[in-house]
């Protein structure tokens, strides 16, 4: 199994710097729970989210799904030129468009703060966030062509620099100068605007400034089915946030949110920076003969990284939210464990769909995409109205499930990838009742209880060893690794160990 080793390498190699630069771009806004609960209301929680997630939408349909159609005709040509011409015309073909439709929309900022902050004295905070929307998928775009381009340490560099910039102006501006929501969104605005221009212009000056419209038809005929699809997947992923503003108001939405957004950590923090690079791997390998069992297997550890981190973060949730939050914040540590789930559950269709972009069908994920968001919105309707956030983690579970599975179904019959089915069950067996035995522990202190539960999830790979997950070839690796940990890391990064001959 060479080529398994092989690509395990490569996949580790930049997968880990990525996972690194998606926590470094993420983690401001968890270093900055501590502060936002203390100068910020759950109802201004909610009121951030609510302003942020309505901007995500109106960036996904001006868009039009450029940014995704980047990574399919930069390998669809072999020379640079061609490459070169596609990377400008995504650019330029989003700016403009993204440009116009944002300045059209800025006319109706009093509106927007109406219906959906119920008020209009917050209309100033969509023209800023609007502003830091262009800027922000403008700087999105740089980073995609780092990705195709497989520089990871330079995108290392820049999510390190974004954070520290973002981070420093979100203390001043919320801590210091104490003006709120409204410092969060100039932060934001800030360090967009001051990334874009470190990030972008230059690679505008290395591409050139060209400008193909037979790319730009052949893009944005390919990524036009993905605006339906990714309004959708919006509509799955978000709507539930309008819905327990409307029903329960904006302190649960802003509950909800912080809940929330610990239960996507697997996905934000492992599967997405896994896909950023495992996409251009994919692409490149899918027509290799032994590819759908690698394939398969690297799944497999995908999914021992995601669960291992879910039973993580729920059994540690309740005791981490009572040390670094305000008590008016801790309820929300119930609804996480339902939410990890879901977001494992979800983060399996990154996997699971890459048959349907190798054929280039992406009207499939329109279907899908759209059906689930049509049972998201019946589940949110029925299950928020009657049990409020309850009834959104569990609307969530459920649509998640249904579209992995659909998006199995589909893909699987394009591409076949030979997934270990018994593997993945003891993955999730054991995390089960791992989590179940740390649910009753209760021995002193919150910080007691901590250390305990934190032990205890971490023997989660350790008991792997008796119920015979691990192959043979797995076990001696990690016994090598255990041995010379030096020696296995410059294995993994590609390099020659210290010493070694």
């Amino acid at each position: 199994m060479t080529n398994l080793k092989k690509e395990t390498k490569a996949v580790a190699k930049h997968s880990s710097v990525y996972m690194l630069a998606t926590i470094l771009n993420r983690v401001v806004s968890f270093l900055m729970i501590p502060i936002y609960t203390r100068f910020l209301l759950p109802s201004d929680y909610g009121i951030m989210e609510i302003l942020g997630l309505t901007t995500d939408v109106i960036g996904m349909v001006i868009s039009l799904g450029i940014a995704g159609a980047m990574y399919r005709f930069y390998f669809e040509y072999d020379s640079s030129k061609d490459r070169n011409e596609v990377i400008s015309t995504a650019i330029l073909t989003f700016g403009v468009i993204a440009l116009v439709s944002l300045l059209a929309l800025s006319s109706s900022s009093h509106y927007l703060s109406i219906k959906v902050l119920k008020t209009d004295k917050y209309y100033y905070y969509f023209l800023i966030a609007f502003c830091s929307l262009w800027f922000n998928t403008i700087l999105q775009m740089g980073y995609t062509y780092l990705r195709i381009r497989e520089e990871s340490v330079r995108y290392l560099w820049y999510s390190l620099s974004r954070m520290i910039l973002a981070l420093s102006l979100n203390i001043y501006l919320v801590a210091i100068l104490k003006i709120g929501v409204l410092g969060v969104l100039l932060s934001t605005l800030i360090t967009s605007i001051t990334f874009s221009l470190l990030l972008v212009l230059p690679i505008i000056l290395k591409v050139g400034a060209r400008f193909s419209s037979d790319k730009c038809k052949a893009m944005v005929k390919y990524g036009a089915p993905l605006i339906p699809t990714n309004i959708a997947a919006f509509v799955v992923h978000a709507s539930d946030r309008f819905f327990i503003n409307h029903y329960v108001g904006l302190a649960q939405t802003g509950l909800y949110s912080l809940g929330y957004k610990f239960g996507n950590l697997p996905n934000n923090f492992i599967a997405a920076p896994f896909m950023q690079i495992w996409e251009v791997r994919f692409f490149k390998r899918f027509r290799e003969k032994d590819a759908h069992i690698i394939f398969g297997k690297i799944f497999t550890y995908l999914c021992f990284l995601t669960i291992f981190t879910g039973l993580g973060i729920s059994v540690l949730i309740k005791d981490a939210l009572k040390i670094m939050s305000d008590p008016a914040y801790w309820s929300a540590y119930k609804i996480v464990p339902i939410i990890l789930i879901s977001y494992i559950i979800f983060s399996f269709q990154y996997y699971f769909n890459m048959g349907i972009y190798i054929t280039k069908k992406t009207k499939y994920l329109a279907y899908i995409n759209i059906s689930n968001a049509i049972l998201n919105i019946c589940l949110n309707f029925i299950l928020i109205s009657r049990y409020g956030v309850w009834g959104a983690a569990f609307a969530t579970l459920s649509c998640f499930i249904y579209k992995v599975l659909i998006t199995y179904t589909i893909s699987n019959r394009l591409y076949r990838i030979k997934f270990e089915t018994l593997r993945l069950l003891k993955l999730a067996g054991l995390a089960l009742v791992l989590y179940f035995c740390c649910s009753f522990i209760s021995i002193g202190t919150v910080y007691t209880d901590l250390a305990v539960k934190f032990v205890v999830a971490c023997t989660f790979p350790i008991l792997l060893f008796f119920i015979g997950f691990y192959t043979d070839g797995e076990k001696a690796a990690i016994l090598k690794a255990i041995r010379q940990p030096k020696l296995a890391l410059a294995s993994i990064m590609g390099k020659e160990a210290p010493g070694a001959a």
